[in-house]
């Protein structure tokens, strides 16, 4: 079999595909990162390389390939599907909400097998979990200034990230799926459970709508981090990985945020789901806590 990844959405989901990657090619080396399907008008563009330094295949064939069975599969071409089957061409789809398949890098017989999704659950790669925190090894030379004092702060100090996402989750095409669920309700409980357990806390908040937060959230002991935008909102993922504790939303970005967090008596609290779906998902670790 020669896996093919495909990689599309922002920063949070490309390295949630990345990391999958890596698992696969731990089974098959000839395995295919095509990084040529993120346009730099899709959210800041293939944001790995910059970051990370991962170089992934370019290739516009690939590109154009993988754009067919996207279509493909949201039509539920079926026919055309097992079509390809025949001509040693095998798709595999992860579901939304992602669950866990274990048996995925052995499930395809074909000789090119596509993957396409995002693949957001740590239970792929937890068995290489050092290799992934060694590849998402932040730059700290490319911090800005402002971002250096605030890094500082984190580290001398009981820090906890929040991270509230609005922006797109506003937009009338998601908020069916991702709206509502980080509600202020769940924010103030997970607040709470945090002072409950740690004296000194100080918050760390992170949002694309800040001042929305200052207005509605209204917290105690917080800072606000208001000035990574755009081609700098990593930073605002770096400075999360930084806190003690985190309380997260139903976002890959700030899942990273957590996940990256090496701290090993850290409390990270989510929302008790990712996606107004009655599934289940398997995207939440099992020692983080659910709202």
């Amino acid at each position: 079999m020669k896996p093919i990844i495909y990689l599309q959405g922002g920063l949070g989901n490309q390295m949630f595909q990345y990391a999958f990657f890596l698992a696969i090619k731990e089974q098959y080396p000839n395995a295919i990162c095509c990084s040529s399907l993120i346009s730099e008008k899709d959210h800041n563009g293939y944001e790995l390389k910059r970051l990370f330094n991962i170089k992934c295949t370019q290739s516009i064939i690939l590109l154009y390939i993988a754009k067919l069975f996207r279509r493909l599969i949201y039509k539920k071409q079926h026919n055309v599907i097992n079509l390809l089957n025949h001509f040693n061409v095998a798709l595999i789809k992860d579901s939304i909400p992602s669950h866990y398949m274990p048996n995925i890098f052995t499930s395809s017989n074909k000789f090119y097998t596509f993957f396409l999704g995002y693949w957001q659950t740590e239970k792929y790669f937890r068995n290489i979990e050092n290799k992934i925190r060694l590849v998402f090894r932040f730059n700290e030379n490319m911090l800005s200034e402002k971002s250096k004092i605030i890094a500082k702060e984190i580290k001398n100090s009981n820090s906890v990230s929040i991270h509230v996402r609005r922006g797109d989750y506003l937009y009338s095409q998601y908020q069916s799926l991702y709206g509502n669920i980080c509600t202020i309700s769940y924010y103030h409980k997970a607040i709470q459970l945090i002072q409950q357990k740690y004296e000194r806390t100080l918050f760390f908040v992170f949002s694309d709508d800040i001042e929305w937060v200052k207005k509605n959230l209204k917290i105690d002991n917080a800072k606000y981090i208001d000035f990574n935008n755009n081609y700098d909102s990593w930073q605002d993922m770096y400075l999360m990985s930084l806190c003690k504790h985190n309380i997260t939303a139903n976002s890959s970005f700030s899942w990273w945020g957590a996940w990256l967090n090496p701290n090993i008596n850290k409390t990270v609290i989510c929302p008790s789901r990712f996606i107004n779906s009655l599934e289940t998902s398997d995207i939440v670790p099992n020692s983080w806590i659910k709202i």
